[in-house]
């Protein structure tokens, strides 16, 4: 069975979203200075790197990461590749007629996350409305974000969110071909958080 590692390696520097905490990791202990293990302490921003967005990322009321139905990020998933910079409902014809519960998007031009990236993909909202209305589970995407970087309101993520969906985004989807898999994407259960970083892998059906 091949197994596809959807997650970018946590590291001091890899890019974040603008204004988010930088991560680090910073040693409390070490063998090679005597000590009986090493031990490590990590400070991360929880929409850092690939990630899970909690409906309470932009829902006051919204479930947290700890609270969501962890079927959503599992399971059945469509992969699909996209070129219009805002994603159009006529984009996911397929995840429609075959009824797919989740699906991951292909943005061009997002590789290894090297530089944050300005400008990508993005659901419009009419795209996300009818997303919401297919009862989709989950919305999964290489980009940073399901909104451009400069939304202040962050309407897609309301649309999609205020439908109970769960959002996974900065997937690393190069080696990934389309087509239909299964995903596992388990988040941290870190109580009353709005995301999480996540281990993604895809595993071929």
């Amino acid at each position: 069975m091949k197994i596809y590692d959807l997650s970018h390696p946590l590291h001091a520097g890899l890019p974040v979203w603008p204004g988010d905490w930088k991560f680090s990791r910073e040693a409390s202990s070490r063998i090679r200075d005597g000590e009986g293990s090493n031990s490590s302490n990590i400070r991360t921003a929880l929409h850092f790197g690939t990630h899970i967005d909690a409906p309470s990322h932009t829902i006051e009321e919204g479930m947290t990461v700890d609270q969501i139905d962890l079927s959503g990020v599992m399971g059945p998933v469509r992969v699909l590749s996209v070129s219009n910079n805002v994603i159009q409902p006529e984009d996911f014809r397929d995840v429609f007629e075959h009824h797919a519960r989740r699906v991951i998007v292909r943005c061009p031009g997002i590789g290894s996350l090297e530089k944050f990236p300005e400008l990508y993909a993005c659901p419009g909202p009419a795209a996300a409305k009818a997303l919401a209305g297919a009862r989709v589970l989950l919305y999964g995407t290489n980009a940073p974000s399901v909104d451009p970087i400069d939304s202040v309101k962050l309407e897609v993520h309301r649309i999609l969110m205020s439908s109970g969906m769960i959002i996974l985004e900065n997937l690393f989807l190069e080696e990934v071909p389309d087509g239909e898999y299964e995903l596992i994407a388990l988040p941290l259960k870190i109580s009353g958080a709005d995301g999480s970083p996540v281990r993604a892998v895809l595993l071929e059906r």
